[in-house]
């Protein structure tokens, strides 16, 4: 099934492409730029890059997948909805792509993609293989990516629209909290529910700050 991504040129979606085409997925894409880096990265790995005009969407897509910075009005919604394609958010593709891991979700307002590198190259040089899923590129990994073959995956998870409880993972991590694309509050209201139900190891790093 081809998976298209929407505004595939941005670094979660990137990555996101990434990860797709290296669990053996079929993966296209559209962005507004074709040109950027990451375009051209994903090209290079044969990913084909449409114009976001909805031209990249057609009978033979499987699914269309965007993330929250996707307008509703986007030419290749529409043209999804017409052919009765399923619209899948980003959070909820990842989760299904890593379903059959251990995943370990870094959370925060802050350093995620500092604390994912980390924890992909620690489990890395332990030899767990582990397949890591980052919101920034890695020397040493394809992009923002460490396709692993182990049991384990490390994924930086985006809490700016709550998407992150759309995640089950083994083990989390939530590097701090603070006002930011909401306030303090809420923001820890959402990293509450998505450690609520962590069966493994939570390293919460809103609680070490306050000594608890």
């Amino acid at each position: 099934m081809k998976r298209h991504l929407i505004g595939i040129g941005g670094v979660g979606m990137s990555a996101l492409a990434v990860a797709l085409l290296r669990r053996g997925e079929e993966v296209s894409g559209s962005d507004r730029n074709l040109t950027s880096p990451n375009v051209r990265f994903l090209e290079s790995l044969g990913i084909k890059v449409f114009p976001d005009d909805g031209s990249g969407v057609d009978d033979s897509t499987g699914e269309v997948i965007v993330s929250t910075a996707i307008e509703e009005t986007n030419k290749g919604i529409a043209k999804a909805l017409s052919f009765g394609i399923p619209v899948t958010h980003r959070a909820k593709a990842l989760s299904q792509l890593l379903s059959d891991k251990k995943l370990i979700g870094v959370a925060g307002t802050c350093g995620k993609s500092t604390v994912t590198a980390m924890l992909g190259h620690i489990l890395s040089e332990c030899g767990m293989d582990p397949f890591c899923v980052n919101g920034a590129n890695v020397p040493g990994w394809e992009g923002a990516v460490r396709s692993g073959a182990g049991e384990y995956a490390v994924a930086e998870i985006d809490e700016s629209d709550k998407s992150l409880v759309a995640f089950s993972p083994y083990a989390a991590v939530i590097t701090n909290s603070s006002s930011d694309h909401y306030s303090k509050e809420e923001m820890d209201e959402v990293f509450d529910a998505f450690v609520s139900g962590v069966p493994g190891p939570i390293v919460d790093g809103r609680r070490e700050a306050l000594g608890e």
